[in-house]
């Protein structure tokens, strides 16, 4: 577990400019995406970790629970600053690739405490198909991108989102999504975990946290532009 929301108050009221504790949260840590796919109440729960840590009523879903690092960024980054740092976009659900520069991204399985030290012997690569190389970066781009743009919004937007972009499309739910079944699983739906149809006919429908990478590979069929995408969490 890395969790750094337990020092942002204190490190708030050290600093010589003074910092909003919740701004500096949702600019420091991949929240502004993986709350994206939780309900408000889990929203909630995540947030007031912040300011008091309760034992009783801890988070019930951790933002992540591993380390990922780019091997190319650790160089820029040694050029630019003097030194590596985690990128929070490496760290996203599902995110295997470097949105950057297309490389493959390291996982840290050193010793706990250790992994700013940067070490490539504690990495190992994470898994993927390289056969999906190019979908693989396109999720990766579309998650940096949505975590950018820090919109808000919960799981119940998207998965009215979801369903309105499926009627639009003349999806229709009288044959199960057959038709949209079909063109997605010769698609992007290739990466797709699980069963999509129990996905939409359940999961979109029942579910108040969901899956963030099978979310997005759906939504990237639905809007492959995701500027669409936040513009509509915005509204």
């Amino acid at each position: 577990e890395y969790d750094v929301s337990k020092e942002l108050p204190y490190l708030c009221s050290n600093l010589y400019e003074k910092q909003n504790v919740l701004s500096l949260y949702t600019s420091l840590t991949t929240y502004p995406f993986e709350a994206i796919f939780l309900e408000p109440g889990r929203q909630v729960k995540h947030i007031n970790r912040i300011y008091k840590d309760n034992a009783l009523s801890p988070a019930i879903n951790k933002l992540f629970n591993s380390i990922k690092i780019c091997p190319e960024c650790i160089k820029e980054d040694m050029q630019t600053y003097g030194e590596p740092y985690m990128h929070r976009a490496h760290q996203l659900s599902g995110v295997c690739i470097c949105h950057k520069h297309k490389t493959g991204l390291k996982q840290f399985i050193g010793i706990k405490g250790h992994a700013c030290a940067y070490n490539l012997d504690d990495y190992t690569d994470v898994e993927y198909e390289s056969c999906f190389q190019k979908e693989y970066e396109e999720y990766s781009r579309y998650c940096q991108k949505l975590l950018e743009a820090n919109t808000g919004g919960s799981s119940y937007a998207l998965k009215d989102i979801i369903f309105n972009c499926l009627k639009d499309k003349g999806y229709s739910a009288d044959n199960q999504y057959a038709s949209f079944v079909n063109d997605f699983n010769n698609g992007i739906g290739k990466l797709f975990i699980g069963d999509i149809s129990k996905y939409l006919k359940i999961t979109l429908i029942s579910a108040k946290y969901l899956d963030a990478f099978n979310t997005v590979i759906i939504l990237m069929f639905l809007m492959p532009d995701v500027n669409q995408l936040i513009s509509r969490l915005n509204n």
